[in-house]
């Protein structure tokens, strides 16, 4: 167990702390020379507008964050994390919709065996006939 002396907290907590600032600052750095890379090998071409410098790419992406939020990496707070969970993509068995028949789908293989084969077969047989008219 690490233990701290009494005049503060340790080196290591200091220089972990300055690492991560460097870090950051790095990946902030590159992310804004990565943005106007792709704006002037993009935009000008396409919408005439003029290249980009690095100071101004840091403050478009800083403006951008601003107009969209701080929401982190995973979407809106308290919704979850990650695609699928509690983003409303895919099914949602809880709710209007589908979700008040969620415990009604248990018999939905028992369904398939006795009638569902033998309707879709009759679907595909009516499909290949053609119409009399």
């Amino acid at each position: 167990m690490r233990t701290e002396r009494k005049g503060g907290p340790s080196a290591w907590w200091i220089l972990k702390g300055l690492g991560i600032v460097v870090l950051v600052a790095v990946a902030v750095g590159l992310l804004s020379l990565a943005f106007m890379t792709l704006w002037n090998a993009v935009v000008p071409g396409v919408f005439g507008l003029k290249p980009i410098d690095w100071p101004l790419a840091l403050g478009l992406l800083i403006l951008a964050r601003i107009l969209v939020g701080f929401h982190g990496f995973h979407g809106h707070p308290g919704r979850g994390h990650g695609w699928g969970h509690g983003h409303g993509y895919g099914p949602r068995f809880t709710g209007e919709g589908w979700g008040h028949r969620a415990d009604q789908w248990r018999h939905y293989g028992e369904f398939w065996k006795e009638e569902g084969q033998v309707a879709f077969e009759a679907y595909l047989k009516r499909r290949e006939t053609p119409p009399t008219v």
